[in-house]
């Protein structure tokens, strides 16, 4: 999962498809799955639930990656 702006989220549909990156390294493809509708009051942020496609390593669960833009 992601949490992202709202202005942002809203470039996002389900199926939007992009990767992630490690240290600047592609590590994997992912898709968008599922766009939360509610926004959190406090951040503004809205939760978004990615998928992955592909990836080329093991991915942990907690890792933090980058998402390259859309």
């Amino acid at each position: 999962t992601v949490d992202v702006s709202y202005a942002l989220s809203n470039s996002l549909s389900i199926g939007t498809a992009t990767t992630i990156e490690i240290n600047g390294e592609m590590m994997g493809a992912i898709r968008v799955s599922t766009i939360l509708p509610l926004i959190d009051p406090s951040s503004g942020l809205r939760r978004i639930i990615w998928q992955v496609e592909e990836s080329y390593v093991d991915l942990l669960a907690g890792r933090y990656v980058n998402i390259t833009p859309w």
